[in-house]
């Protein structure tokens, strides 16, 4: 199964609503799939900023074997850009590798990319009306929607600017025309939609669907404000129904990942996870997560981190031995008891089977994402850090890829040049 993440990008933003205090904290986001078909999950690593703020940032592609540069691309938009996404199509020796990148900081144009998988070539590139402010984007690949034999890609950009400021927009785009299929626009009263996204089967006739996170309420996250999950059909984008996480009271920073089916009602399930505050003065913050069904009901929490600073709060689902042995990785940046943050291990009870943090580094982790080994069980995880790198101002980023009985082996190390803050 191709898994994708879209994960700390949510951290980095420029000081409207969503803005954490650690705006500076590295951003990279992560997808894993099967890009030479050797049966291992590869790594696709789109580093936002590397090089500076006027840098269009670098995009690594890693072997998932043996943790080896394959290849990289830098300077996306001609050092004038900002690189945004990236997921992986069509995996083995012909996947295609989609990146979403601004390549223009005065237009915000935002362009997809289709590239070889395995090499790097470029393939074609499709071009976004620009709208003024694009800041983040989500990618996930759909089914066939539109009947002309390709996989259609979903286009979330919640900072989008059309009928209403920061409405946010989700749309599904031809990957044989460029072309939108059928869109949705947040409104006036749904700021940032898209800025989680998820794939799966939440209704009985629709097939495959969308769920997506809207800012819900007040522009002000000091406000009585809340994040609302919106269930979204993959052909369409009508919603299906819309529903409030239960004790979400100020919650932000959303991450959507589907669970699949585990109380055999034959609909995937989603974990809902957010940022609740506790003290805004201090920036402590609650990370929870909730398990919301793929039907109208009521949703249980399965996790709670205390005392997280308000970064983001990082989600991936790992496969295990054995049917319905999934478990769940939530991941804090930062935390007042590690100084740097921390990634756990959940499994379906909500039960913690093991922390890993590490105190030495600014930023630990800062993006999750699981890998698989010949589709078969258990995942492997990786997980990005930061720390200071010898250069003042300047950061080190490396993955880890961990294996082995509860996660416990580090397989191999992959070091990112230093980049400035």
């Amino acid at each position: 199964m191709l898994r994708y993440l879209h994960l700390a990008a949510l951290a980095c933003s420029f000081g409207v609503l969503v803005a954490p205090s650690s705006a500076q904290m590295p951003t990279v986001e992560l997808a894993a799939g099967d890009v030479d078909g050797d049966g291992y999950d590869d790594l696709a690593v789109a580093y936002r900023f590397a090089g500076g703020w006027k840098s269009g940032g670098e995009l690594h592609v890693v072997d998932g074997r043996s943790g080896v540069l394959r290849w990289k691309r830098a300077g996306f938009g001609a050092g004038h850009g900002v690189l945004l996404g990236t997921t992986i199509l069509d995996e083995g020796v012909n996947s295609t590798l989609v990146v979403a990148a601004v390549h223009d900081l005065a237009t915000h144009e935002l362009r997809i990319e289709l590239l070889r998988g395995a090499s790097g070539l470029l393939l074609t590139t499709y071009t976004l009306p620009a709208t003024r402010s694009e800041f983040s984007c989500r990618l996930a690949p759909l089914d066939d929607v539109d009947g002309d034999g390709t996989v259609e890609l979903a286009v979330a950009r919640p900072w989008y600017s059309s009928n209403a400021e920061f409405e946010g927009r989700v749309a599904l785009l031809s990957l044989v025309t460029g072309c939108e299929v059928s869109a949705l626009d947040g409104g006036s009263e749904r700021r940032f939609l898209g800025q989680a996204l998820a794939v799966g089967c939440f209704d009985r006739t629709s097939g495959v669907d969308l769920a997506v996170a809207a800012w819900f309420g007040g522009r002000s996250r000091d406000s009585d404000s809340c994040r609302s999950v919106l269930t979204l059909t993959g052909r369409t984008l009508e919603p299906i129904f819309e529903r409030l996480p239960d004790s979400c009271s100020v919650a932000f920073e959303p991450t959507l990942v589907t669970c699949g089916d585990t109380d055999g009602d034959g609909l995937d399930e989603l974990l809902f996870g957010s940022l609740r505050v506790v003290d805004p003065e201090t920036a402590d913050f609650v990370a929870e997560g909730r398990v919301v069904p793929g039907q109208p009901g009521s949703t249980r929490k399965l996790f709670a981190v205390d005392h997280a600073y308000d970064d983001a709060v990082l989600i991936t689902s790992l496969r295990g031995v054995g049917v319905g042995s999934g478990f769940v990785v939530v991941g804090t940046p930062r935390e007042f008891a590690w100084g740097a943050g921390a990634w756990r291990v959940f499994d379906a009870t909500g039960s913690v089977l093991r922390t890993c943090g590490d105190a030495k580094r600014a930023y630990y982790p800062i993006a999750l994402v699981a890998a698989d080994v010949h589709r078969d069980p258990p995942s492997r995880l990786i997980v990005a850090g930061a720390r200071e790198a010898e250069e003042v101002d300047h950061y080190l980023v490396d993955l880890e890829c961990w294996g082995g009985p509860s996660w416990t082996t580090c397989l191999w190390s992959y070091e990112l040049e230093p980049r400035a803050r």
